[in-house]
């Protein structure tokens, strides 16, 4: 029952609001109107390639990802995804592997393996990011931020600001400019004690070596 409710807190921590004037007032109101639909397609143009690499994204068969808390600098857990609902988690501070295979979780404890239902409020798939694709379609303002290196691979920066649970939380995305696909999303979000900064960084995209099965 220990070994459940860390597993279920873990997945929890992650892993989806502007005209008469003189005519000597014409030029500034032009450029004002001006500026103002340059920003306006430069988010709406940010938006889709952001949706893009998502939509993307969620066509892979595999992935590894790390998981890491950004405060304290330590890695939070493992995971693996195949296609398309198995996850293997491996949790720093927890000993064995969770197997998730659609709503089951197979979980091995002192040598014994048992088969238990995921508690509803659990949604492992929220490590593909659909929630995002929800907000990217329902016309979130994203911003295109400096380009940077993961890991050595130039990587295009996109951020947004979305609500959750009456919280604002803030996500940077690191679309790879040779993939087209996220490899790193970090969040930031709660308030004074419950604030929070995560990292997912992704990779073995499409690697068929990555098998997830039901453990013995």
């Amino acid at each position: 029952m220990g070994t459940r409710v860390t597993f279920s807190m873990a997945l929890a921590l992650l892993p989806s609001k502007r005209l008469g004037y003189p005519m000597k007032h014409t030029a500034t109101l032009a450029l004002l109107l001006a500026s103002l639909l340059a920003t306006g397609t430069a988010q709406a143009d940010a938006r889709a390639d952001l949706k893009e690499a998502f939509l993307k994204f969620m066509k892979v068969k595999t992935f590894r990802a790390t998981i890491t808390n950004l405060d304290t600098n330590t890695e939070v857990s493992k995971l693996e995804f195949v296609f398309p609902d198995r996850y293997s988690v491996t949790l720093s501070n927890a000993p064995g592997r969770q197997v998730i295979i659609g709503r089951t979780m197979h979980m091995t404890i002192e040598g014994h393996t048992f088969a238990v239902p995921l508690p509803p409020e659990v949604d492992p798939s929220q490590y593909r990011h659909p929630k995002a694709i929800e907000e990217l379609q329902a016309g979130i303002n994203v911003k295109q931020l400096e380009n940077a290196l993961v890991a050595g691979e130039p990587s295009l920066v996109y951020y947004f600001l979305t609500t959750v649970d009456g919280k604002a939380m803030e996500t940077l995305t690191y679309v790879s400019k040779k993939t087209g696909l996220p490899i790193q999303v970090e969040t930031t979000g709660g308030v004074e004690k419950g604030k929070f900064r995560y990292q997912i960084r992704y990779s073995q995209f499409n690697d068929p070596s990555i098998e997830i099965k039901v453990p013995n």
